[in-house]
């Protein structure tokens, strides 16, 4: 505890040096919820999935100790600096017009699998209450979990109670000089390489579907209602998922729910995270006729509202990338290709993780340390473990795409897990994956 309040403090000055500072985190006031009026007819709403609407920045696990259950605010770029140091999220700060916009947040021990958050409603006597959706559940566990909501001035007056599992009166502050610009597209996270210019097949408008490109990896073409297209990867890297159990350094694929109208974890058909995580990555797409489109190299996912469920495509064919491939070789994976592998993946303390057949008996893995010299490397893994995991054997069989004699690799459904340390089994991690159903 007295290790996390020094690089607090460290933190906290180092940020004084470029005008953020711990003395600009704007703090509300928590108060009994019973003493708040139950929930009455909304006299103002804002929603996810209208311009100008709400924005969810953060929902879900959050860096740091302090459990405590907190509500901060910010009306300007400085303000806003000091909330998310506090608050830990593992993104980068994004961008707000606060000409438009004030940000609040709750921080605090809360549930690890968050709701959707749909809008904010403004009750009579400046009461702002948040409103979710229920229909998602997972293994859950507590952890320190923050909600950051950016929501219109067009709904606040000088001072509101916001309500969210809890009750904190704010004062709203005035928007700054310095308003930060308009929200840019986020970075796009590394991916397994596409063949550019392919001919790729458009499904029938209001209809998304899997299709197989020549070097076998496999991407979601998405044709919306309104006609337009988004082609979209069918995984999603281990390190922009909050809850994973798994290396930093692997791929998931992530599964599309027709009841719900998302893809499983909380993207929209567009490849927006409803809760402010990473996007799934995009491509660029060029039109070759009515049926077809050429693909093109990965893109930002450009933040624009969220799609509402009833809008959401109608699924056409597996629901999953990569359920059906056939077991091969290693050897007889072209470079470039995407194949499932009966090998299993090491993870060491230090060098790369490998790919080879690791040992099934407790008693022959206590004295299993590595892969066969020569074995294929991951990419991305030449730093060895994350600090906070054991060295693991994770079982296959596993999707990869060949790179030479490296690979990236693709988690397709929860795997069984052995740590190399204890060689006791770890169970399937149910929690964090988006195949887990």
């Amino acid at each position: 505890m007295f290790g996390y309040e020094r690089r607090r403090v460290t933190t906290c000055v180092v940020l004084a040096v470029i005008a953020f500072g711990c003395s600009g985190v704007q703090t509300g006031t928590q108060v009994s919820e019973a003493s708040v009026p139950s929930a009455r007819v909304p006299l103002r709403r804002a929603l996810t999935t209208e311009p100008g609407g709400l924005r969810v920045l953060w929902n879900g696990p959050v860096r740091g100790l302090d459990f405590d259950r907190r509500g901060y605010i910010a009306g300007d770029r400085s303000q806003f600096g000091a909330l998310w140091l506090e608050v830990g999220a593992p993104r980068r700060q994004p961008a707000v017009d606060f000409a438009e916009y004030v940000v609040f947040a709750i921080v605090g021990e809360g549930a690890q699998c968050p709701w959707e958050v749909l809008a904010v409603d403004l009750e009579p006597d400046d009461v702002l209450r948040v409103r979710t959706d229920g229909n998602w559940s997972c293994t859950d566990v507590a952890v320190r979990r923050a909600l950051v909501l950016a929501v219109p001035r067009r709904l606040l007056g000088a001072s509101v109670t916001l309500i969210e599992h809890g009750a904190f009166t704010f004062d709203v502050p005035q928007p700054g000089e310095a308003s930060a610009p308009q929200d840019s597209p986020p970075s796009a996270p590394a991916q397994q390489e596409a063949p550019q210019g392919e001919s790729v097949a458009v499904p029938e408008r209001g209809r998304l579907s899997l299709r197989t490109l020549s070097n076998g990896m496999q991407v979601w073409v998405v044709h919306h209602r309104d006609g337009s297209l988004n082609v979209l990867a069918a995984t999603l890297a281990t390190k922009d998922w909050p809850r994973s159990e798994l290396a930093p350094f692997l791929w998931q694929v992530i599964t599309y729910s027709q009841d719900e109208g998302r893809f499983i974890g909380g993207y929209d058909a567009r490849g927006q995270s409803v809760h402010g995580w990473a996007p799934i990555q995009a491509f660029t797409w060029t039109r070759l006729d009515e049926g077809h489109i050429a693909l093109g190299g990965t893109v930002a996912t450009r933040s624009v509202p969220i799609q509402a469920r009833d809008a959401a495509p109608m699924l056409e064919g597996p629901s999953r990338a990569y359920t059906d491939l056939p077991l091969q070789s290693w050897a007889s994976v072209k470079d470039g290709h995407v194949a499932r592998l009966d090998v299993d993946l090491v993870v060491r303390d230090q060098g790369a993780a490998q790919l080879c057949h690791a040992p099934d008996s407790s008693a022959s893995l206590e004295s299993f340390t590595a892969c066969p010299t020569g074995s294929p490397l991951v990419l991305g893994s030449s730093n060895g473990k994350p600090p906070h995991m054991l060295a693991h054997v994770l079982y296959g069989p596993l999707v990869v795409q060949r790179r030479r004699q490296a690979a990236s690799v693709i988690v397709t459904t929860p795997p069984e897990i052995r740590s190399l340390t204890t060689s006791r089994r770890r169970p399937r991690p149910q929690v964090g994956h988006p195949a887990a159903r």
